[in-house]
């Protein structure tokens, strides 16, 4: 399925006469690099003691031995229907501003997912911005303010799906301050945009202005990607466009459910189907917790404390947040290996 344009993928500059920069095209010092990671990498192994510490390790092994392969399996069905979801959610947004065919946004997706999972500090987010500025030939700005349009929807989803399942599901409620507190900013933002979308001009000029102080290159510079960012929201001031993208926002998240609960059935976790919901939210907010590559630590352990809310065993919740991740990590990155390393290697070509 493609969109309505096709796309070149090229390295050419854009309309703008500029070559867009790669992401990682910015020089970095070397202790800084190893500060990052070592400061990630800490902060994973934390929560890895936390998830491990007082679990009996034969009961851990046994519960391994007791995961149904063949259920995983099935649940790679659902995983492909994801990346097509979000795909169609994706050409909805870019529409307004540069076509690219189906698999290019599939490929930027595919680029994103595997470099989160490689790279520190979800820098597999922005290689998929700079991707799909070069080959849209378009504006970085407008690419971003795409990628940011997704993860405000997401956040908003995800807090509908938390407030959902403890106002008719649960009768013990955990302490969600914060993840109250993530969805109210996150539908804040997402009044933000829509807002912006629909009154480009102001928020151009409101921020012209308040740049003038800084000088007539910076002000200059600010408007030029307040400008673009704007145009990447443009599909969210076509009412249908934008109702059909939180549509695509909700599908996803749905599906990425019923992958949840599928997981849940091939570790034998005996739990409600809502309950995979819920540890989707805790998950989402867990890997906001700056870590290791992949959320290694941080998923493993809010996967596992959704878990205890629902009386599943330590040892069972462990092995059910292990085999999880590894299911919706693994097969992404090795099908992302390709074009992720052919981004990586011109990105640095590029620096």
């Amino acid at each position: 399925m493609s969109s309505g344009g096709s796309a070149q993928e090229s390295d050419e500059p854009g309309e703008s006469g500029e070559r867009p920069e790669g992401v990682l095209a910015r020089p970095r010092k070397p202790w800084r690099k190893a500060g990052t990671a070592l400061i990630g990498c800490a902060i994973s192994a934390f929560f890895l003691w936390l998830l491990l510490r007082g679990l009996d390790l034969d009961v851990l092994l046994r519960d391994f031995a007791q995961v149904d392969l063949a259920v995983l399996a099935v649940s790679l069905i659902p995983l492909a229907f994801s990346v097509v979801v979000l795909m169609w959610r994706s050409l909805l947004l870019l529409k307004s501003f540069t076509k690219l065919t189906s698999w290019t946004v599939a490929k930027s997706l595919l680029i994103s997912l595997g470099g989160n999972t490689v790279l520190p500090m979800r820098l597999g987010e922005l290689l998929r911005v700079d991707f799909l500025a070069r080959t849209g030939r378009a504006r970085f700005s407008a690419c971003l303010a795409v990628v940011a349009v997704e993860r405000i929807l997401d956040a908003v989803v995800l807090f509908l799906f938390f407030a959902g399942i403890v106002a008719f599901a649960l009768s013990d409620t955990p302490d969600a301050t914060a993840i109250i507190v993530v969805g109210a900013l996150s539908i804040g933002g997402l009044l933000a945009v829509v807002a912006i979308a629909r009154r480009p001009q102001h928020f151009v000029e409101i921020l012209t202005r308040a740049s003038r102080p800084l000088g007539k290159r910076i002000s200059r510079f600010v408007s030029d990607n307040a400008h673009a960012f704007a145009e990447g929201l443009g599909s969210l001031s076509n009412n249908r466009r934008a109702t059909a993208v939180f549509a695509f926002s909700i599908a996803f998240w749905l599906v990425e459910a019923v992958m949840m609960y599928i997981w849940l059935i091939a570790c034998r976790v005996d739990v409600p189907p809502y309950s995979a919901a819920m540890i989707i939210v805790f998950i989402a907010f867990g890997t906001l917790i700056p870590s290791a590559p992949a959320g290694v630590g941080t998923y493993h352990y809010f996967a596992a404390l959704a878990l205890s809310f629902f009386g599943v065993s330590p040892e069972r919740a462990a092995v059910a947040a292990i085999v999880a991740h590894a299911m919706g990590t693994a097969p992404l990155t090795i099908a992302a290996l390709p074009a992720l390393a052919q981004e990586i290697i011109g990105a640095i070509r590029r620096k």
